[in-house]
């Protein structure tokens, strides 16, 4: 049984919540909050297996519950927001604190859609509620998890090459080749792994950077928002037909799959889903392979699922440089692991390291 905690200022909302999430015969509401005092005190009494949290509260907001909940009662935490631009910049805060994901806040009444939206609430609840989280302490979070993550290293063989978060960064000699993009694919937990990979390149990075992150409809104008004031480098949403520049994060728009074609420039398309997913991290590498072959980068980070493994291993078939977020620093380690198992990440890196490595092979 999934026991939860609702948390939102609104008592319409909390019941609303509160009556999707009870159709569910594998999920029980333990408790409900209006602020983000009566959350923490619940959270630490009731020791729910994960809380729905609101952002814009009374008395103590959401942010201010996340941090403190992390810091004393660690608990996966999953961010209901309103689509409105300040709430949306917010809820992303709280995944850099320690919320693991994010997602629209149910309404009233029956519109197109609410079915689905009802069975994605249910579906991401029961998702978040088995990852097991870290404890958070505002500028302790590094040594937290080099002092709590065992060392990784039973899924990997050579010629893969894994670093753990406890030894030096000390990457084996290569040829320095000329590359010319850097791929990127994400899933739960990639926002936070976004922003502490692409906060670490520099500004006078020179090749462009294409990426995916599944993520709830509504939220993609956020992010890309958000890791704009994180990030020294541009980042926007990539449009159709836009010729690729250097030094530009380019973001797949929502309902789009994003591609690059022979002339370097961005190609959207709306064709279907491929793996349950639109965009698909899969359909960006595979057209990234066709064009720039060996002289890309492709990286995949945390997610559920297996969407980019496919796409990534054809990069590698086409002499890429291939990089895999490790399992200590993924919140889920599901796209990353079946990249590895099939023989398609070159290099397996936590994912402090990854930002280190990409700006080492480009030689900036």
């Amino acid at each position: 049984m999934i026991f939860v905690l609702v948390v939102d200022d609104s008592l319409v909302v909390r019941e609303i919540i509160t009556k999707i999430l009870r159709s569910d015969p594998e999920i029980e509401i333990v408790g409900t909050a209006r602020n983000g005092v009566e959350a923490i005190d619940l959270a630490a009494r009731l020791r729910p297996s994960i809380i729905t949290m609101d952002i814009n509260m009374p008395i103590k907001n959401g942010l201010e519950a996340i941090e403190e909940i992390m810091a004393y009662t660690p608990t996966p935490i999953l961010v209901i927001s309103s689509l409105v631009n300040k709430e949306v910049g917010f809820a992303f805060k709280a995944m850099e604190i320690g919320a693991l994901d994010v997602f629209e806040k149910p309404t009233m009444g029956v519109w197109e859609g609410q079915e689905r939206l009802e069975r994605e609430l249910k579906a991401k609840v029961k998702l978040l509620s088995k990852i097991k989280v870290v404890t958070h302490l505002s500028g302790k979070r590094r040594e937290q998890r080099i002092e709590t993550a065992p060392i990784a290293g039973d899924i990997l063989t050579l010629p893969v090459i894994s670093v753990s978060r406890s030894e030096p960064f000390a990457p084996m000699p290569e040829v320095l080749k000329k590359f010319e993009i850097v791929a990127i694919g994400a899933s739960t937990g990639g926002p936070k792994a976004l922003q502490q990979v692409l906060s670490s390149i520099p500004k006078d990075f020179s090749l462009p950077i294409v990426l995916v992150q599944h993520i709830a409809d509504g939220f993609i104008d956020g992010l890309v928002e958000w890791l704009d004031v994180e990030c020294p480098l541009k980042v926007k949403l990539g449009t159709d037909r836009e010729l690729l520049q250097g030094g530009v994060i380019y973001v797949a728009p929502c309902r789009f799959h994003m591609r690059v074609d022979e002339y370097k420039q961005i190609r959207l398309d709306d064709s279907l889903p491929i793996g349950g997913h639109k965009p698909a991290v899969t359909a960006l590498f595979s057209s990234v392979a066709d064009v720039y072959g060996n002289k890309a980068i492709g990286v995949i980070l945390t997610g559920m699922g297996g969407d980019g493994a496919e796409g990534l291993k054809k990069m590698r078939d086409n002499g890429a440089a291939t990089i895999a977020q490790d399992k200590n620093t993924s919140v889920i380690f599901g796209m990353p692991k079946v990249a590895i198992d099939m023989g398609a990440a070159q290099k397996v890196l936590p994912v402090d390291i990854i930002s280190l490595e990409i700006v080492r092979m480009v030689g900036a």
